[in-house]
């Protein structure tokens, strides 16, 4: 962020607030190419965490030191990996410092990191309390490996997900892997499953995937928004969760509710 970034970031952990946002993005030097790492010339900013009198810290960086993860403790509320191409994984940092995860409620991972499904299960067991979590990808094909055992670990662990977004993250067994996930989220609201199998296979050939429709609605009974690109699938979820789920309005794909906030 630079050292005019760093002296912002200093300062501002010298409010007395409950909640504070660490965001180097927004304290950058340079307004066209904006640093968002928090790895460089760290040490005033560990001892002003270390000062800091919130209770629940929020960061948004592209890179995170262990040395700021460790200042900023248990006290960290949201973690967003930003949008950054660069080689940073904020699961495996995560996992190094997971006495730092217990209080965490949201966390959102780079676009273009491999998620790692067993090292994905291992952290999310670290974070009890997540509310909400967004592992989307951006490029259709993009993710490598299923992420099935860390989905099932959200399921284990995290009661509270109310927000789960995994947009172009494979799955080997999607219908079988959230029949048995979504019976550990009573209160999810939002589910994101669009691209989440093989692009050279469809939803339809998933097996189990004609049973999914009512689990879903049965374990997830405060389901709002279920997003897929796929008409077939729309038609066949849309008429159970309308009709199960008491606050579920219409069946809509992202690019639709773009269209109706822009009106």
């Amino acid at each position: 962020t630079g050292d005019l970034g760093n002296q912002l970031i200093c300062e501002i952990c010298q409010l007395k607030v409950e909640t504070l946002l660490i965001c180097p993005g927004l304290m950058a030097e340079d307004e066209d190419e904006p640093s968002t790492a928090l790895s460089e010339n760290v040490g005033p900013l560990v001892q002003a965490l270390k000062n800091c009198v919130a209770g629940c810290i929020a960061v948004e960086a592209s890179s995170v030191d262990p040395a700021v993860l460790e200042a900023v403790g248990c006290r960290l509320c949201r973690m967003d990996n930003g949008l950054s191409s660069g080689s940073f994984s904020l699961i495996s940092s995560l996992l190094e410092m997971k006495h730092c995860c217990t209080n965490l409620l949201s966390l959102s991972v780079n676009y273009w990191e491999q998620i790692d499904g067993k090292q994905f299960a291992q952290l999310v067991a670290a974070c009890p309390l997540l509310q909400i979590v967004h592992l989307n990808a951006d490029d259709c094909g993009f993710q490598i490996s299923p992420i099935d055992e860390g989905i099932l670990a959200l399921g284990q662990h995290c009661h509270q997900l109310e927000h789960l977004d995994m947009y172009d993250r494979i799955m080997k067994e999607p219908a079988k892997t959230l029949i048995q996930a979504t019976e550990g989220w009573p209160l999810l609201n939002y589910l994101c499953m669009a691209n989440c199998v093989r692009v050279d296979s469809s939803w339809l050939e998933v097996e189990e995937i004609g049973v999914l429709p009512e689990v879903l609605a049965r374990n997830c009974p405060k389901l709002q928004e279920f997003v897929v690109y796929d008409d077939d699938m729309r038609a066949l979820f849309e008429p159970v969760l309308d009709r199960e789920c008491c606050l579920y309005g219409n069946l809509l794909d992202y690019d639709e509710t773009e269209y109706e906030d822009e009106e």
